[in-house]
């Protein structure tokens, strides 16, 4: 109706115009009238025909997303927060890209180690996470049970997050620090002193295998006598540490006062609280181990054994190749037969205490020692039986001196002493004492020896004002000859080595 409607009036418009120039036939006017609906409703049809079809999907699909909005507003206002696990899900995944970006920053400052010297760069790390943590639960402000399920979830989150990144900083600082130094007892103490109030201990103490298959405790933390337990040694089968150094499974215990074989390190710590001890371990050798106590109250659990055990993974090799640069530097300077001092390491002691001795103005003197016949113990009991005499002769000699002297193996049979502060006159009482304690070696190979016992023949000579190391061990030296062509046995010192010569 509306088409033909349009048609006439379109009509009329063209008869009013026909009209006003002159035109007044009636049938001319019908023609144009009729002309006008006609062409109205050819018009529609080929509308309808040609974009009828287009038009009504459009309406369709318009209408279908209409009801869909509706249909999700209404399932929005029924689902309750414990349903809504999508969104749940995302804040969660937020979350994790959140400690997975602090894990790639972790790393990134363990490439460039001083970003981790410090707690300022952590506060600051933490702190802009859990900002951007708290913005993110706020996201539906509208939903007040929802805000709460969220606000749990990101707080053990978070903490969990802040948790994760101290460990992680402190596991990064202690590995740097570890590195930076070839010298094991630094590695040792900075591990203990660094963890003991991290991880707040009571007590901590690193145990290192020795040669012989013992573990001797090299470093401690928190005792009240450390002296009393430092260089003490245990085997693979005593104490709760046996387990871990064994098998190199961590040992937890919660309460030691239900575990009857605790050591307690030999009655120097108290039996109450917790124990741990988690192996050592490079590749598949077990080379240590750290035991840690901690007061009553606050057990030892998972979050330490986990955190200690990475610990102990990432220094295993800093610890080992401590030892092995402290072997090759033995190897370097000490007799590898009788593990005294060598020639070099007695070179560049003797230059350093006779420095010492002028500019304090102390005396200095200087032994040689001979073992006396030492071929025709070789011939007769063998060179296992003479190495065997060597290494007796060598710790009678290093126990028989005070500490601040040296001990050194010159080469062969020969022996040196170093005594500081003494000069020549208390040099040949010191020389005599350590003949007769070579010559009470009690020993099935010394019986067969010329005097009936192995013995030795000692030089003795102060270092005299302005004179070399090469003048003094030569001075020395002829001392040891004279004292052989008397008869050996015996001790003989230069300036008597002097008198005989005049």
């Amino acid at each position: 109706m509306l088409v033909v409607t349009a048609g006439a009036l379109s009509g009329g418009l063209i008869v009013l115009a026909l009209v006003a120039i002159g035109q007044r036939s009636a049938m001319l006017h019908a023609v144009v009238v009729g002309t006008s609906v006609l062409s109205a409703l050819t018009s529609l049809w080929v509308v309808e025909t040609i974009l009828g079809r287009r038009i009504q999907r459009l309406v369709l699909a318009i209408e279908e997303r209409a009801r869909n909005r509706q249909n999700l507003r209404v399932s929005a206002k029924r689902k309750s927060p414990i349903d809504q696990d999508d969104d749940l899900g995302r804040v969660i995944a937020v979350v994790d890209r959140l400690i997975a970006e602090s894990v790639v920053q972790g790393r990134d400052s363990e490439r460039s180690p001083n970003l981790v010297t410090s707690d300022a760069p952590l506060r600051l790390q933490t702190s802009s996470i859990s900002t951007r943590l708290a913005a993110l639960a706020n996201m539906n402000p509208e939903q007040s049970q929802r805000e709460l399920a969220l606000s749990e979830t990101l707080s053990t989150k978070t903490v969990e997050l802040e948790r994760r990144l101290r460990e992680r900083a402190l596991l990064f600082e202690m590995l740097r620090e570890s590195t930076l130094s070839l010298q094991l007892e630094e590695i040792l103490d900075g591990l203990t002193s660094r963890l003991g109030p991290a991880l707040e201990l009571r007590e901590i103490a690193i145990l290192l295998r020795e040669p012989e298959g013992r573990f001797a405790i090299r470093s401690v933390w928190g005792f009240q006598n450390p002296q009393a337990v430092l260089g003490r040694t245990i085997d693979a089968s005593e104490g709760l540490t046996s387990t871990s150094i064994t098998h190199g499974e961590p040992v937890v215990i919660d309460d030691v006062t239900k575990t009857p074989n605790y050591l307690a390190f030999w009655g120097e710590v108290a039996r109450t609280g917790s124990f741990m001890s988690i192996a050592i371990r490079v590749r598949d050798e077990i080379i240590g181990a750290i035991t840690l106590t901690r007061p009553p109250g606050d057990p030892l659990g998972d979050i330490e054994t986990r955190f200690v055990s990475a610990l102990a993974d990432q220094v295993a090799l800093s610890i080992h190749n401590a030892q092995l640069y402290r072997r090759l530097e033995e190897l370097s300077t000490h007799d590898e037969l009788t593990k005294l001092p060598n020639r070099r390491y007695f070179s560049d002691r003797l230059a350093r205490d006779m420095a010492d001795a002028r500019r304090y103005g102390h005396p200095l003197s200087l032994l040689m020692i001979d073992v006396d016949h030492f071929k025709k113990l070789n011939d007769r009991c063998g060179h296992l039986v003479g190495d065997e005499a060597l290494i007796s002769v060598s710790n009678t000699l290093r126990g028989a001196v005070r500490e601040v002297d040296t001990v050194a193996r010159w080469g062969g049979e020969e022996f040196t002493v170093i005594l500081s502060r003494a000069g020549e006159r208390e040099a040949i009482e010191v020389a005599d004492k350590l003949r007769k304690a070579v010559a009470s070696l009690q020993a099935s190979w010394s019986i067969g020896q010329p005097f009936g016992h192995v013995s030795v023949s000692v030089g003795a000579a102060e270092l005299l004002d302005g004179e070399d190391a090469a003048s003094l061990i030569q001075r020395a030296d002829r001392a040891v000859y004279s004292a052989k062509r008397e008869g050996r046995n015996r001790v003989s010192g230069s300036f008597s080595m002097r008198a005989s010569e005049r």
